[in-house]
């Protein structure tokens, strides 16, 4: 197994070396032609313009072919063509003819083309171009420079190169690249050998670890002391076993929770259920006074009512934890709902005689939320408030501005929790306490979820008989 690594490890990183080398190869061909042809067409044309100046310092046409090679010499083109024409159309070459261009003497025979080109040097301007054809019997680049006498130009020198002495220089370049690249590429399959020696080892650990935790063994343990990658593959690999041994543990408690919820919402329904169908037995058997029936109505509702409740928080958890339900967001003044707020407390806080204590910051607090739902949050916490506190108690809601944010707070000065309990206040089929009847473990999971829809950071502090502190932050808009 090993071995068969060993080879595809190789062979692919022979694959990526030969195309990154034909890549870089013919990318670096192509620039090197390019730029060897722009340099020589540069110099061509300075010294062109050098030679001219010469020729019109001299005030004569007739200029030793040494004087020119000495201003070539510069250039590592071999076989350059130095030649004149002068206004009236007369062509002299400076240079020994070596590209075939002996037999024109007269700028009219040549080509309409040619003319054309060579003419915008006798108007003044310079010239770079390969396209004077005819003229030559290679391919070649020929620049121009006007040659002027008192302010007028008296005719145009050029110097025209092979293509093909051009290209020799580029192709020297190339083949001094190529070996480079050959002795590159054999550098890199031998340390491509070694380094995958020492990749394979640690790889198959790390298989087999792997392969450990697929068939769900998650106690395992893999050497991560490597300062590498590797190392903190290995260190993943060996947290991702932790996580999934946790994570293994707690599905277990929480079917645990979930069973144990079912149960006792079960329970909750059978009691209501049961204690109704006691009442309608027991008016059907006329087993009742009839000055009883108001009490028997009133036990009536109340056992619906908290029926009802318990149906409505179960509906709202299901709407809230649908991915596809959408909250009515919309823009809103947070003082607003908090304003609602106070007002629907009062009416919870009364059966217990408990009074709400606001301290809310004056200002302007627009956010964006669903009014109803953020209502109904808060609202939630209050009540929890309320059934964990005395009698004739105070539930103290704080709100105030702090940068770009709005803190606020719902204390109590109830029961408590203590830092366990703090943790598992908003699981899943957590009740709030086993001593609260009235309770059904649903109502803060909801507005876990509405926080959670609204990006509303969470934070309880608690201790126990000395009362709980929950307090939102709320992002401002």
């Amino acid at each position: 197994m090993s071995q068969g690594i060993t080879r595809k490890l190789i062979l692919y990183f022979i694959l990526v070396i030969l195309s990154f080398a034909i890549i870089i190869g013919i990318v670096f061909g192509f620039n090197v032609r390019k730029q060897t042809r722009e340099s020589i067409e540069v110099s061509l044309l300075s010294q062109s313009t050098l030679i001219a100046n010469v020729i019109a310092e001299n005030r004569t046409f007739d200029i030793e072919e040494s004087v020119v090679q000495y201003y070539l010499s510069s250039i590592d083109v071999k076989d350059l063509q130095v030649w004149i024409v002068s206004q009236n159309g007369d062509i002299n070459t400076i240079t020994e003819t070596r590209m075939g261009m002996g037999m024109m003497r007269n700028y009219y025979n040549l080509s309409k083309g040619t003319q054309e080109l060579l003419s915008q040097v006798l108007k003044g301007e310079q010239l770079i171009s390969d396209r004077i054809k005819g003229v030559f019997q290679e391919e070649n680049v020929t620049v121009g420079s006007p040659i002027q006498i008192n302010n007028q130009i008296v005719g145009a020198l050029f110097i025209s190169a092979s293509l093909s002495s051009i290209d020799a220089l580029s192709t020297a370049s190339i083949r001094t690249m190529m070996v480079a690249l050959i002795i590159g590429i054999f550098i890199a399959i031998v340390l491509g050998y070694l380094l995958s020696m020492n990749f394979i080892k640690p790889l198959m650990k790390a298989n087999a670890a792997i392969n450990t935790l697929a068939s769900g063994q998650y106690n395992i343990e893999i050497d991560e002391s490597r300062k590498d990658e590797f190392g903190l593959l290995s260190k993943n690999i060996n947290s991702l076993a932790k996580r999934l041994d946790d994570a293994s543990r707690q599905s277990e408690n929480l079917e645990k929770m979930r069973q144990n919820f079912i149960a006792d919402i079960t329970h909750e329904l059978r009691t209501p259920v049961t204690v109704i169908r006691g009442l309608a037995e027991g008016i059907k058997d006329k087993g009742y006074d009839i000055n009883d029936s108001p009490v028997i109505s009133q036990q009536i509702i109340h056992e619906t009512v908290g029926m009802q409740r318990l149906i409505q928080d179960l509906l709202d958890l299901s709407k809230l934890e649908d991915p596809d339900f959408k909250l009515d967001m919309r823009n809103c003044e947070l003082h607003e709902v908090l304003s609602d707020v106070s007002r629907s407390a009062q009416a919870i806080l009364k059966s217990k005689k408990q009074e709400l204590v606001s301290d809310i910051e004056e200002g302007m607090w627009n956010i964006v939320g669903d009014h109803q739902r953020l209502k109904q949050m808060f609202l939630a916490v209050i009540e929890n408030a309320s059934k964990f506190s005395d009698v004739q108690s105070s539930i103290h809601l704080i709100a105030k501005k702090v940068d770009n944010t709005v803190s606020i707070s719902i204390r109590d000065e109830g029961v408590g929790m203590s830092e366990l309990k703090q943790k598992e206040l908003f699981q899943r089929y957590k009740k709030e306490s086993q001593n609260n009847p009235n309770g059904n473990g649903l109502g803060l999971l909801i507005v876990s979820r509405i926080a959670n829809n609204h990006h509303i950071d969470l934070h309880v502090m608690s201790e126990e008989n000395k009362g709980t502190k929950i307090t939102f932050t709320i992002k401002l808009v």
